[in-house]
Order: structure tokens, then C-alpha cells, then sequence
């Protein structure tokens, strides 16, 4: 089996291909050297192939995917503005947090459980007030799902409000719907370190920072600032005084070079490790949160412990067997566990996860149907009809 980090599936954290560890340990190169400069350039034309943008202007930046959705409505909100979030749970929750820094109000739009009714209700919900940007999670953290993003997308497109999708559990990993911004982290199906946001920003956006009169509350976070140094590292032209992250951008632009190269096939296999875990996990008899395998996050699974046990204690105990997981944005007394699959997944993976995990389970007592082993075995040989 795989010996880098191979008991290591923290939502978020991503295995890492091979060819990357050994460029971790170079030094640190100039950000005005032409190696570089035609680096960072071809990771922001790589960061437009796999989000299916061809004129949006990406954003590659020190901090993190919380960052990016900051960056993105300080830009767009002033304190006048209105906005509107879609979802329920932690993660819409979170999202209106940071909107509330920026905006004179943000209301909370619950999804209907009918995804037919969600045209006539939020349609008419947009029409409540002007709402100037409307922000969504294309995964809700809590549980794993995904929203319907698309019919989000194609309802707020025909109100003309501002789209802002945070994208950072599911870019690279699933297609994304076009949206005036797109926000996401180095991390997750990107396949590198934690330790820079991404956004991606329309024409549409750029148009209208530009004739933005209130001035932001920090040149940091003010777009303008930034627009010359991505324009300049996109044309590989000299680039304006600004501090970039050299060594994680080599990262990101290695990982983000082999996912671009073939975005199908690599979606294709985050699909497969998905729908291969969680058959595993079901015909063990441990509960999924979520059944149908096409309304889930590709980059990681939650299921419930059986009764009387609590994920804080089940969680802790996996860390002294050297399984990492996580409990979900829940709160400490649930019964999730999220288990994170997100980068580049071998089979070796699927078999260490699955190995390592069983052996936490029975040894905190959870008695099995069926061997873990024996099914991803079976599984990994199209058994279960879990390959795309």
C-alpha cells in the first residue's frame, strides 16, 4: 500500500500525488523569474479549464478558502447592499457570517425538500428585495450534500443578482456551473497544501469593482490591488511590486496542471472512490447519512455511529490507532463522522482507508455484516457496478 499518509483522510486534506513532495523541498524561487512567471501563468489558465471559464480573471492568494469567499464579497457588497444565502446548515450559516461584515442585511433562504418547487419559491423570495449578490455552498459540510446548484445558478441568473458560489469541498472534483465568482482553497480536490484561496471572477464582476466609488476597508482584500499582478503573471509580462506565496503556487500549479490535463478522468476517479467507499460502508452496515450516491460530495463521506456512541470519543480513538477523521460542523455531541477522500486517490488508498477504519470500528465494539476488506476488494473488481 501507499506510504505517504496513508492513514490520513481529514476532510480537506488531500493525498498528494508523488512528484509533489520532492518539489516541496526546493527553495523558494523569485517571483520575477521566468520560470515562475511562466508557472504562475499557466496555473491561472489552469484554474480556467477546470472551473470552464474563459474569460473570468482568477485570483491566486495567500490564505485560504474562508479567504477567497471574503475576498469575493468585499468586492461586491457595500453597506447599503443586500444579500441573500441559500441552504441550511453550518455551511450557509458560516457564508452569511462573513456576508454580515460587508452588507446592511443577509437573509437565509432554507432549500425546499421538493428540488421542483425551487424555481417558484426562491424566484419569488428574490423578489422580496433587491438583493445584490445571492451566495451558496455548492456542499453543505454537515452532511455531505450537494445543492442544486444549477437550478440556483439558472433563477438567480434571470434576477440578474451577483452569484457566488463557494465551491472549496467540490472544484476540481465536480463540475461547477458558471457563476459571476467562484471561491475555493489550494486544499481539498485541488490537491495541494492548504494556504491559498482561489477566485475566479467574471468580466461581469471586474466591471463592476471597477465602478465602485465606496472605498474598502482594507487594500488587502480590494480586488484593485490585486487585478495588475494576476493580469501581468497571466502574460508573463514584468510584474508590479506584490508578494506572492512562491513555493505554494509551485505547488497549486503542479496539482492544478495534472487535474486540467484531464479534468474528465479526474472527476471520474473521485466519482469511483466515492461510490466504492460508501457500497463498503453500507454493506458493513454502517449508515450513510445520505443514500443516493449522485446527491453527495465526491471528497468525502459522513455516516452515523451506531447508538451510545459519540464521534468526539470515536474520533479520538481513531487518532491513537493513526486513522485521522473528523467530526462534522455538526457540534460535539453528534453521531457523524466525515472521513475526507479528496486528490490523488490510488486504490491503495481506498484499501488503507477501508482496512484502517474497520479495525477502529471492531475494536470499539461495532460488529459488522460483511468484511470491509472483502468488499472493496470485490468492488475495486466492478462487483457492485460502482465504476464509471
Amino acid at each position: 500500500m501507499s506510504n505517504s499518509r496513508v492513514w490520513d483522510f481529514v476532510p480537506g486534506e488531500p493525498r498528494y500525488p508523488p512528484s509533489l513532495m520532492s518539489r516541496l523541498t526546493t527553495l523558494s524561487p523569485w517571483r520575477r523569474d521566468s520560470d515562475f512567471m511562466v508557472t504562475f501563468s499557466k496555473l491561472l489558465t489552469d484554474i480556467r479549464k477546470i472551473v470552464n471559464s474563459k474569460k473570468g480573471l482568477p485570483f491566486i492568494l495567500p490564505g485560504s478558502s474562508s479567504f477567497a469567499v471574503e475576498f469575493a464579497v468585499a468586492n461586491l457588497l457595500e453597506p447599503d447592499d443586500v444579500a441573500l444565502v441559500i441552504g441550511k446548515g453550518p455551511s450557509s450559516e458560516y457564508l452569511a457570517t462573513i456576508a454580515r461584515s460587508f452588507a446592511n442585511a443577509v437573509d437565509l433562504f432554507s432549500l425546499p425538500e421538493n428540488v421542483e418547487s425551487l424555481d417558484q419559491l426562491l424566484t419569488a423570495k428574490l423578489e422580496e428585495k433587491p438583493y445584490k449578490v445571492v451566495l451558496v455552498p455548492h456542499v453543505e459540510m454537515s452532511t455531505g450534500n450537494l445543492l442544486p446548484i444549477e437550478e440556483v445558478e439558472r433563477v438567480v441568473r434571470e434576477v440578474k443578482a451577483y452569484l457566488v458560489i463557494d465551491a472549496h469541498a467540490s472544484i476540481g472534483a465536480h463540475p461547477v456551473p458558471k457563476a459571476d465568482v467562484i471561491t475555493a482553497g489550494s486544499n481539498w480536490a485541488l490537491g495541494s497544501p492548504p494556504g491559498l484561496g482561489v477566485v475566479l471572477a467574471s468580466e461581469r464582476v471586474i466591471e463592476e469593482r471597477n465602478g465602485r466609488t465606496g472605498k474598502l476597508p482594507s487594500r488587502y482584500l480590494d480586488m484593485m490591488t490585486w487585478i495588475s499582478t494576476m493580469e501581468s503573471y497571466l502574460a508573463c509580462e514584468v510584474v508590479p511590486p506584490a508578494s506572492v506565496p512562491t513555493i505554494l503556487i509551485q505547488s497549486l500549479a503542479l496539482t492544478a496542471g495534472a487535474i486540467a490535463k484531464n479534468l474528465d478522468q479526474y472527476q471520474k476517479n473521485h466519482s469511483r472512490f466515492s461510490r466504492i467507499f460508501r457500497t463498503n460502508l453500507d454493506k458493513m452496515g454502517i449508515e450513510l447519512l445520505q443514500e443516493d450516491h449522485e446527491l453527495v460530495a465526491r471528497t468525502f463521506t459522513v455516516f452515523r455511529l451506531p447508538k451510545e456512541m459519540k464521534s468526539g470519543s470515536f474520533v479520538s480513538t481513531a487518532a491513537k490507532m493513526g486513522l485521522r477523521l473528523d467530526k462534522t460542523t455538526k457540534g460535539k455531541d453528534t453521531r457523524e463522522v466525515s472521513v475526507g477522500h479528496a486528490g490523488f486517490l490510488t486504490d491503495d488508498d481506498l484499501l488503507s482507508l477501508v482496512f484502517h477504519l474497520e479495525e477502529v470500528l471492531t475494536n470499539m465494539g461495532v460488529v459488522l455484516k460483511e468484511s470491509g476488506l472483502v468488499i472493496a476488494g470485490d468492488a475495486l473488481r466492478g462487483k457492485y457496478n460502482n465504476q464509471d
